[in-house]
């Protein structure tokens, strides 16, 4: 369950991080991550993760 939990951040922030350097921004926000999340075929979490960011 770790391994698969780390890869998941790792993909998932991996997502964010490309979309922060394409806008020239320094860190990584809720926004990014949320973009990054739907991008993935995650968009189903999208609106219960922005209860907890």
């Amino acid at each position: 369950m770790q391994k698969c939990v780390s890869e998941f951040t790792s993909f998932s922030t991996g997502e964010a991080s490309d979309i922060c350097q394409r806008e020239k921004c320094k860190t990584i926000n809720d926004d990014d991550l949320l973009w990054a999340m739907t991008t993935l075929g995650f968009a189903e979490y999208v609106e219960p993760l922005k209860i907890y960011l």
